[in-house]
């Protein structure tokens, strides 16, 4: 028995990953894999970066697949969870719209659990997917590594308390920093003005 399964709250349980949602791998097969035939379309590609300049959500991107990406690629549905399995392991995102993204991003769907919760239980992961990494050219994990993290799970309505407390917090971070940038310019433009 695990530290974690002996400290488990009334009604809680330790479940796998891979038995609490689907994991499919991101696709890009073209190589080189900076072919410009692929590019310039309608379809958002979405890479390790983008997922880690990303707060909660994906809203951002800054690459597109045309329709020959599109055929070597994969695309996933919004309402989805990307995590980095290359680079910056464990980095997540929820997907707001649709999108393709390389074998370096996983998606997670089909979730039986709040997708906002589960997103942040992930965050806490972190760090121990990162030492699970292997270290090639650059460190990485994989599905393996993925699908038997064990995720220590309240019933429904807990996650849905847990998450909406957190994402209060994060509207507020949110918007207090967005404030802050905002003062920063204010001030930069009264600085010219007085100097």
């Amino acid at each position: 028995m695990t530290k974690i399964e002996q400290k488990i709250p009334e009604g809680w349980s330790v479940k796998k990953l891979g038995d609490i949602a689907k994991l499919e791998r991101g696709k890009f097969s073209i190589r080189p894999r900076n072919d410009p035939s692929c590019y310039g379309g309608s379809f958002p590609f979405v890479q390790t970066g983008d997922i880690t300049r990303a707060s909660i959500y994906l809203k951002e991107f800054s690459q597109t697949l045309n329709d020959k990406g599109l055929a070597v690629s994969k695309l996933f549905p919004a309402n989805v969870i990307l995590i980095t399995i290359a680079a910056n392991i464990g980095e997540t995102a929820i997907t707001t719209f649709p999108v393709c993204c390389p074998d370096s991003l996983v998606a997670i769907r089909e979730n039986k659990s709040n997708l906002i919760w589960l997103n942040y239980i992930l965050e806490t992961h972190k760090g121990e997917l990162n030492t699970l990494a292997t270290q090639n050219a650059q460190k990485n994990i994989n599905l393996e590594t993925l699908k038997p993290l064990k995720i220590l799970t309240p019933p429904l309505p807990e996650q849905e308390k847990i998450a909406g407390i957190l994402s209060c917090w994060d509207d507020g971070i949110e918007k207090l920093s967005a404030l802050i940038e905002k003062k920063k310019i204010q001030k930069k433009a009264l600085m010219q003005q007085l100097l």
